[in-house]
């Protein structure tokens, strides 16, 4: 068993990680009580890469992600509900937060952009190697987490850890009984340490102090990049300095190796879930064969090393990914600048200064270089399809907005022939008509009749007797 003072974690991540190992490596047997005479030979590889610690930690967060992914895909459509309406859009979701995760954290790994902040900052000038955000802004604070159920107090917590990485390390058979001796001595000796409070205060105080020793709140000096070429700087010109170079980049870490099988984990459950959710959203080239070769092309660098390498390039290409999905998945944000701008800058521009780097300046094999080489000429012919297909829009847009002000138009001017007709009925003299004449001579008629009988009473016989005009007899 280790000593008390190694119990307690190292104050860096890779320590913790090497602490972690170094329990799983020294009980290979297992608990007092065997839980089978046949175990089975470490496995030393899967896949082709050695299980080294980094490796482990990829296939870790790989398994992790792949489950996470449902979980994040039904929580955003619980939120949105509108999303399920239309399964294009809901097809964006799990994307759009590979790409924010990849680019938030990815961009803490790229020197230029890290030295730049950092120095506009003032934080390249404090002194001391073991300088964070926590020890320089709150040093009370990173004091007390430091010492926050240290000592003895994280005996439980490590017992915790390494009984759960013992159960990880079997390798069990096909024997049912054997299985149920697993679930059983996990469930004897795990139990009571999740149920005990001085387990989870002796895990909080572990977390905590993982957490204030992350790499990424480190401020000791940095170094500045690799600006020059060190091989061949006659290559490059203008004195040899390069604007991309690899050398500025870390080497593998665990940061590294979480990005990676996190995203990994992204391609397959993006794949499992399309099938579920969104089967004709899933495009041949941009779906199966994308994902697909990814994670291909993830086991391929993991075998050579070179995670850092997959990181750097790929981290800050997901920048256009970030307007592009979130466009889709709410189409009121979708816009025509963002997009093709940062498709410019990081999926041409910079795809091209990584090419120029890994074929002139950074040892790396051939089928490395083919990569870039097939991924920039991939973004070209997507640059120029889009400015194509934005042009036919736009032409589309211009023909149907000239359609509808030609309607507009002859709209207006029949509504104008029809007010002009109604003004030239009003301005013209009225004419009886035959109703009216009808009733203005049965009116004439009467008056007729009036007069006669009058004069016969005043006039006597001597007196002419007025009749209507359709009167036949004579007085």
């Amino acid at each position: 068993m280790p000593s008390e003072n190694s119990a307690v974690p190292s104050e860096t991540v890779q320590g913790m990680l090497q602490f972690i190992t170094e329990i799983a490596a020294e009980i290979p047997s297992g608990p007092d009580r065997p839980l089978m005479s046949n175990m089975e030979a470490p496995v030393d590889s899967i896949f082709g890469i050695e299980l080294t610690p980094p490796n482990i930690l990829l296939f870790r967060a790989l398994i992790f992600s792949f489950f996470f992914q449902p979980v994040l895909l039904y929580s955003t459509w619980f939120l949105f509900p509108d999303l399920g309406k239309n399964r294009k859009r809901l097809s964006w979701t799990l994307t759009f937060f590979c790409a924010v995760l990849l680019v938030s954290t990815g961009i803490a790994e790229v020197g230029h952009v890290r030295l730049t902040i950092y120095s506009f900052l003032g934080w390249d000038k404090i002194a001391g190697p073991d300088a964070t955000l926590f020890s320089y802004w709150t040093p009370t604070l990173h004091k007390w987490i430091l010492q926050f159920r240290s000592g003895k107090d994280d005996q439980n917590a490590i017992s915790t850890i390494k009984l759960v990485t013992t159960i990880m390390s079997y390798r069990t058979s096909d024997s049912w009984a054997s299985f149920q001796d697993s679930i059983t001595l996990a469930w004897e000796q795990l139990v009571p340490l999740l149920l005990d409070a001085e387990t989870w205060k002796g895990l909080l105080g572990c977390w905590m102090r993982w957490v204030v020793s992350l790499p990424i709140f480190s401020l000791k000096p940095l170094e500045q990049p690799q600006l020059f070429s060190v091989s061949r700087p006659y290559l490059l010109g203008g004195g040899g300095r390069v604007l991309f170079s690899l050398e500025s980049y870390p080497r593998d870490n665990w940061f590294i190796s979480i990005l990676s099988g996190y995203f990994v984990g992204y391609c397959l459950g993006d794949l499992v879930l399309g099938l579920l959710h969104y089967r004709k959203e899933l495009d041949p080239a941009s779906g199966w064969m994308h994902h697909t070769l990814y994670v291909g092309l993830v086991f391929k660098v993991a075998q050579k090393g070179q995670l850092g390498i997959f990181l750097a390039a790929g981290a800050l290409l997901e920048v256009p990914t970030i307007f592009l999905a979130s466009g889709n998945m709410f189409p009121h944000l979708r816009e025509d600048f963002w997009f093709p701008l940062t498709f410019f800058i990081f999926r041409i521009v910079f795809v091209a200064g990584m090419l120029h780097e890994v074929t002139f300046n950074y040892p790396i094999p051939w089928e490395g270089v083919f990569v870039y080489f097939l991924a920039l000429s991939i973004h070209v012919f997507w640059f120029v399809k889009y400015l194509k297909g934005r042009k036919r829009r736009a032409l589309r847009a211009q023909k149907v907005k000239q359609e509808a002000l030609e309607r507009q138009k002859e709209q207006e001017q029949v509504q104008e022939q029809q007010d002009r007709g109604e003004s030239m009925a009003l301005m013209s003299p009225s004419l009886p008509s035959e109703k009216s004449l009808t009733a203005l001579e049965n009116e004439m008629g009467d008056v007729y009749s009036t007069g006669v009988a009058s004069l016969a009473g005043h006039g006597g016989a001597n007196t002419i007797q007025l009749r209507p005009k359709n009167s036949v007899a004579r007085a």
